[in-house]
Protein backbone atom coordinates (compact mmCIF):
# COMPACT_ATOMS: atom_id res chain seq x y z
CA UNK A 1 0.00 0.00 0.00
CA UNK A 2 2.95 2.48 0.83
CA UNK A 3 4.62 2.22 -2.45
CA UNK A 4 1.52 2.19 -4.62
CA UNK A 5 0.73 5.60 -2.69
CA UNK A 6 3.97 6.89 -3.34
CA UNK A 7 3.57 6.07 -6.78
CA UNK A 8 0.01 7.79 -6.81
CA UNK A 9 1.84 11.20 -5.46
CA UNK A 10 4.79 11.01 -7.49
CA UNK A 11 2.52 10.82 -10.23
CA UNK A 12 0.94 14.05 -9.22
CA UNK A 13 3.37 15.65 -7.93
CA UNK A 14 7.24 15.02 -9.04
CA UNK A 15 7.19 17.26 -12.05
CA UNK A 16 4.99 20.30 -12.27
CA UNK A 17 2.40 21.69 -14.26
CA UNK A 18 3.77 25.04 -14.47
CA UNK A 19 6.59 25.35 -17.72
CA UNK A 20 8.95 27.74 -15.82
CA UNK A 21 8.45 25.81 -12.46
CA UNK A 22 8.95 22.13 -14.83
CA UNK A 23 11.99 23.80 -16.28
CA UNK A 24 13.86 24.67 -12.64
CA UNK A 25 13.35 20.94 -11.83
CA UNK A 26 14.41 19.68 -14.55
CA UNK A 27 17.47 21.80 -14.77
CA UNK A 28 18.11 20.95 -10.88
CA UNK A 29 17.98 17.15 -11.15
CA UNK A 30 19.90 16.96 -14.22
CA UNK A 31 22.95 18.98 -12.26
CA UNK A 32 22.51 17.16 -9.25
CA UNK A 33 22.89 13.63 -11.26
CA UNK A 34 25.61 15.42 -12.86
CA UNK A 35 27.76 16.35 -9.55
CA UNK A 36 26.62 13.02 -8.64
CA UNK A 37 28.94 11.35 -11.26
CA UNK A 38 31.61 13.79 -10.39
CA UNK A 39 31.57 13.72 -6.64
CA UNK A 40 29.74 10.98 -5.85
CA UNK A 41 31.22 11.45 -2.15
CA UNK A 42 29.42 15.06 -1.96
CA UNK A 43 26.31 14.10 -3.81
CA UNK A 44 23.84 12.04 -4.05
CA UNK A 45 21.80 11.13 -7.67
CA UNK A 46 18.02 12.68 -8.15
CA UNK A 47 15.62 10.29 -6.35
CA UNK A 48 13.57 10.46 -9.32
CA UNK A 49 17.20 8.86 -11.30
CA UNK A 50 17.46 6.42 -8.67
CA UNK A 51 13.88 5.00 -9.18
CA UNK A 52 15.42 3.68 -12.03
CA UNK A 53 17.92 1.90 -10.56
CA UNK A 54 15.66 -0.17 -8.07
CA UNK A 55 15.25 2.52 -5.08
CA UNK A 56 11.52 2.34 -3.42
CA UNK A 57 8.96 4.97 -4.56
CA UNK A 58 8.42 5.75 -0.79
CA UNK A 59 12.35 6.45 -0.38
CA UNK A 60 11.68 8.79 -3.41
CA UNK A 61 8.83 10.29 -2.25
CA UNK A 62 10.37 10.95 1.06
CA UNK A 63 13.78 12.47 -0.24
CA UNK A 64 11.90 14.91 -2.89
CA UNK A 65 9.60 15.80 0.37
CA UNK A 66 12.68 16.24 2.28
CA UNK A 67 14.20 18.01 -0.76
CA UNK A 68 11.38 20.92 -0.59
CA UNK A 69 10.56 19.55 -4.17
CA UNK A 70 6.94 18.37 -3.69
CA UNK A 71 5.55 20.80 -1.22
CA UNK A 72 6.66 23.55 -4.04
CA UNK A 73 5.16 21.68 -6.90
CA UNK A 74 1.96 20.67 -4.87
CA UNK A 75 1.40 24.07 -3.82
CA UNK A 76 1.73 25.29 -7.65
CA UNK A 77 -0.48 23.31 -9.03
CA UNK A 78 -3.20 23.58 -6.10
CA UNK A 79 -3.43 26.95 -6.81
CA UNK A 80 -3.83 26.43 -10.53
CA UNK A 81 -6.75 23.69 -10.08
CA UNK A 82 -8.43 25.92 -7.53
CA UNK A 83 -8.21 28.98 -9.91
CA UNK A 84 -9.50 26.83 -12.62
CA UNK A 85 -12.22 25.44 -10.74
CA UNK A 86 -12.98 29.04 -9.21
CA UNK A 87 -13.68 29.94 -12.64
CA UNK A 88 -15.27 26.97 -13.79
CA UNK A 89 -18.06 26.98 -11.42
CA UNK A 90 -18.53 30.80 -11.71
CA UNK A 91 -17.49 31.53 -8.08
CA UNK A 92 -14.95 34.17 -9.04
CA UNK A 93 -15.56 36.44 -12.01
CA UNK A 94 -13.22 36.29 -14.92
CA UNK A 95 -10.53 39.19 -14.31
CA UNK A 96 -10.60 38.61 -10.64
CA UNK A 97 -7.28 36.97 -10.84
CA UNK A 98 -4.61 38.36 -13.12
CA UNK A 99 -5.53 42.01 -13.26
CA UNK A 100 -2.18 43.40 -13.63
CA UNK A 101 -1.59 41.22 -16.80
CA UNK A 102 -2.50 44.05 -19.12
CA UNK A 103 0.02 46.09 -16.68
CA UNK A 104 2.44 44.08 -17.47
CA UNK A 105 2.48 43.44 -21.15
CA UNK A 106 1.16 47.47 -21.78
CA UNK A 107 3.76 49.67 -19.54
CA UNK A 108 6.84 47.86 -21.35
CA UNK A 109 5.96 48.18 -24.31
CA UNK A 110 4.74 51.92 -24.21
CA UNK A 111 7.95 52.28 -22.76
CA UNK A 112 9.68 50.68 -26.18
CA UNK A 113 7.23 52.98 -27.92
CA UNK A 114 8.38 56.07 -26.69
CA UNK A 115 12.23 55.54 -26.18
CA UNK A 116 11.23 54.09 -30.13
CA UNK A 117 9.68 57.57 -30.67
CA UNK A 118 12.66 59.78 -29.07
CA UNK A 119 15.24 57.96 -31.42
CA UNK A 120 13.57 59.54 -34.19
CA UNK A 121 12.53 62.67 -33.30
CA UNK A 122 16.47 63.49 -32.82
CA UNK A 123 17.45 62.21 -36.12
Amino acid sequence: VKEGNALTWLSFYAFPSDSFQLFGVVVSQLVNDLLAQAFPFLFSEDPMSRIAKGDKLSWAYNELVRYGRIPAVRKKTEEARLRHFERQVGLVQPGAYGGMTWTWLVVPLAAVVVLYARMFARQ
